[in-house]
């Protein structure tokens, strides 16, 4: 069986209109390193560059 990596962004954690939001994930429970992990994402439109 594979195990991958989950994430999830909750609904609380969107901000600036949908287009500033943070993910949240952790590791492969197999794996020593298993962490709770948060990453920060930031959507830009091709037309605001």
């Amino acid at each position: 069986m594979t195990e991958g990596i989950s994430f999830v962004i909750p609904s609380k954690w969107i901000f600036d209109g949908g287009r500033t939001m943070w993910m949240v994930f952790a590791g492969r429970p197999s794996n020593p390193l298993y962490s709770f992990n948060l990453t920060k994402l930031r959507l830009q439109l091709a037309s605001e560059e």
